[in-house]
């Protein structure tokens, strides 16, 4: 079978696995990183990269998102509602996107998972062209509740600069 980007968007061919993170301190369960997984490539870097490359990097994004907070919300609203944090990794470009922000609002109220409980994992393999834009929007995501984090600090296009101005 060869898989599209296109079918493992729209017809879901992809799932989550759950990291668990732990509290340093007290070595207590804080959360859990959802990591993307699919039969396209073993890499999810390459996909994330082909669906960059192929302009539907939006939608695999959401896609991704959306997968992670239902699978997410699925298992822990059943057990109790004291939810442990989930973190998900998503793209600089999903986040200016002009509709991402109402996009997630949505899919948490569907949920009823409160933002507080959302870290924002910013992938920083992608070079992030508008700047302002994209701290104007990260502040507006802050202020609704909104946890941001860096996923592999150093390893793409961060800086102590970038990281200094983002406050994550």
């Amino acid at each position: 079978m060869n898989l599209t980007l296109s079918d493992i968007i729209t017809e879901g061919k992809f799932w989550n696995v759950f990291q668990p993170v732990y509290e340093i301190n007290s070595g207590s369960l804080a959360g859990y990183e959802s990591l993307f997984r699919c039969d396209f490539d073993s890499n999810p870097e390459l996909v994330f990269y082909h669906a960059r490359r192929s302009g539907i990097l939006y939608e695999l994004d959401t896609a991704a998102i959306k997968r992670s907070i239902n699978v997410f919300n699925e298992y822990f609203s059943r057990k109790n509602k004291c939810f442990p944090y989930l973190s998900v990794n998503l793209y600089p470009s999903t986040i200016k996107h002009p509709f991402f922000i109402q996009f997630l609002h949505k899919l948490l109220d569907e949920v009823e998972l409160p933002p507080e409980k959302v870290v924002l994992e910013i992938n920083e393999t992608e070079q992030n062209d508008d700047f302002p834009k994209f701290r104007k929007v990260l502040h507006d995501l802050k202020s609704r509740g909104f946890l941001i984090a860096m996923d592999d600090l150093g390893k793409g296009n961060s800086s102590l600069k970038m990281v200094l101005e983002l406050e994550p």
